[in-house]
C-alpha cells in the first residue's frame, strides 16, 4: 500500500470533518463488509514464514479376495502444499493538531478502517490473486472448470450471459461428497443479472424458484442476505472481489464464480500473528519526517499466507473461450 497524504485538521476531507464544531461525537463508517477469506477458508497459525501442509493426492484401493490368497497391498499417496507468509503493510501519517482537537478516538477509528481495507485485499488475493503474492482459488491449477453455456466453445464470453442452468452445471461439477457443506460464491453484479431473468410471461424466474427474496440495501446496489440456490448457501460478495472488471464486453476464459466447501477442500489461510500497529514520532516516510512536520505515523502490518490443497474439490464458473 502507498503512503497516504498526512491527515490534517485544516482540510475537511483529510481530517477536518473529524473535528466538528457541534456535531455528534462519532464517525459514520460507510464500509463494505469483507473478511470472506477468513470466514470460509481453513485457518492455520504459523510460527515461521513457511509452513508445509500435507495433502492427499491418491487414495488406497481395496480388493475382494478368496480364502488363502495373497492380499494385494495398497497405500495412499500424499503431496505437500507450502504456505509462505507475505507482508501486507501501510503507513498512515496524522497531524498532532488533528489528534489534539478531534472529538473521537482517532487511533481506533483508523485501525477499524484499515482492518477493513486489509480484509478487502485479503479477499481479492484469496479469490482471484494472479500469483503476486498469492494465486487465488479462481486461478489455481486443477480446479474443476464449468463454462457458460456448458462448453468452452459455446460463444458465451460475456459475464452477463449467465443463466440458472450455468449455476446448476457448476454445482453438479462436484461429486455428492464434495457438495457437503459447500457454498456458492458470486458477486452482486452476477446476482443482479440472475434476478433480472424472466420467463415467457415476464415473470421473474427468481420469484418462481426462491421463497427467500433478496433485500435491496446500501448505496453499492443489491445486497443478498440469507439467500440459497437449490439448498446451497449463496454467498454474495461485494463487486470487485471475484471480478476485476464486470461489464457487458467479451472476456473469454475468465472465471468469476465458484462453488465448494473451502475448508474441506484445503483452502488454507495462514496467519503469522495478528495485525501489528505501531506509532512513530520521528520516522521518515517518502521524504516526510514526522518530527519536523509535527506528525505521528501509524504503521500497520500483517503476515499471511494462502494456498489450495485439494483444487479438484472446488468448481469454478468461467466464460467460454470462444
Amino acid at each position: 500500500m502507498k503512503l497516504l497524504n498526512p491527515q490534517v485538521e485544516g482540510t475537511s476531507s483529510a481530517g477536518g470533518y473529524l473535528v466538528p464544531q457541534e456535531f455528534f461525537a462519532g464517525v459514520i463508517l460507510l464500509l463494505n463488509e469483507f473478511g470472506f477469506a477468513r470466514k470460509y477458508c481453513a485457518s492455520v497459525g504459523m510460527r515461521t514464514n513457511v509452513l508445509n501442509v500435507s495433502t492427499l493426492t491418491g487414495k488406497p484401493s481395496v480388493s475382494w479376495t478368496d480364502e488363502n490368497t495373497t492380499i494385494p497391498s495398497s497405500k495412499a499417496t500424499f503431496g505437500r502444499l507450502t504456505l509462505t507468509a507475505k507482508k501486507l503493510a501501510a503507513i498512515y501519517p496524522i497531524s498532532n493538531e488533528l489528534l489534539d482537537d478531534a472529538n473521537i478516538d482517532i487511533y481506533n477509528t483508523i485501525v477499524r478502517i484499515f482492518t477493513n481495507v486489509f480484509a478487502q485485499e485479503e479477499d481479492t488475493q484469496v479469490f482471484r490473486g494472479a500469483g503476486s503474492p498469492f494465486t487465488g482459488i479462481l486461478n489455481t491449477s486443477g480446479v474443476l472448470t464449468t463454462y457458460l453455456g456448458d462448453s468452452s466453445t459455446s460463444g458465451k464470453t460475456k459475464f452477463t450471459d449467465i443463466k440458472f442452468d450455468d449455476l446448476i452445471n457448476l454445482v453438479q461439477s462436484l461429486s455428492p461428497a464434495q457438495q457437503r457443506g459447500a457454498s456458492l460464491f458470486i458477486e452482486q453484479n452476477s446476482l443482479t443479472d440472475l434476478i433480472k431473468l424472466k420467463d415467457g410471461n415476464s415473470r421473474y424466474l427468481w420469484d418462481l424458484t426462491n421463497s427467500i427474496m433478496p433485500s435491496i440495501a446500501n448505496a453499492q446496489g443489491l445486497n443478498g442476505a440469507g439467500l440459497s440456490f437449490r439448498g446451497y448457501p449463496l454467498v454474495v460478495m461485494p463487486n470487485g472481489i471475484l471480478n476485476a472488471a464486470y461489464d457487458s464486453s467479451s472476456h473469454p476464459s475468465t472465471p468469476f464464480a465458484l462453488f465448494g466447501n473451502l475448508k474441506t477442500s484445503g483452502c488454507w489461510f495462514g496467519q503469522h500473528g495478528g495485525m501489528d500497529v505501531r506509532v512513530s514520532f520521528d520516522a521518515t516516510a517518502e521524504g516526510v519526517n514526522a518530527f519536523t512536520n509535527d506528525l505521528q505515523m501509524l504503521r500497520m502490518t500483517e503476515r499471511i499466507a494462502f494456498g489450495v490443497g485439494q483444487p479438484g474439490y472446488v468448481g469454478v464458473l468461467s466464460t467460454s473461450a470462444s
